[in-house]
């Protein structure tokens, strides 16, 4: 899957650039449709302008690893009756992490 993230002021845009068309000319197609936008507040705080793609394609390795803790692969969840007041309260959590191995497939434009 690859991705288009950018900031949040950039999002519209971003929606825009990845959006199919019905053209009626070969030379006016839209390559990009297969990328998929995002957005995240936090790229907005390092550049207002900044925004990056991401690719898995079968050319470029694993950018990014993700693993759980061992044992605890999906959510885990616990519950509790309650007896002052009445009720059950619930809790779910993810042991989730991930980490940086290549930076082949990124790639960051400054934008304009």
């Amino acid at each position: 899957m690859d991705t288009d993230a950018s900031p949040p002021d950039k999002f519209g845009l971003a929606r825009v650039f990845t959006t199919p068309v019905q053209a009626t000319e070969a030379g006016k197609i839209n390559l990009w449709t297969d990328l998929i936008p995002i957005s995240e507040n936090r790229l907005g705080r390092a550049s207002a302008t900044a925004w990056y793609i991401a690719s898995a394609g079968a050319s470029n390795p694993p950018s990014i690893v993700h693993a759980y803790i061992e044992g605890q692969e999906g959510v885990y969840q616990e519950s509790r009756v309650g007896f002052n007041p009445d009720g059950i309260e619930f809790k779910a959590r993810i042991d989730f992490g991930c980490a940086w191995v290549s930076y082949r497939g990124w790639v960051k434009n400054n934008g304009a």
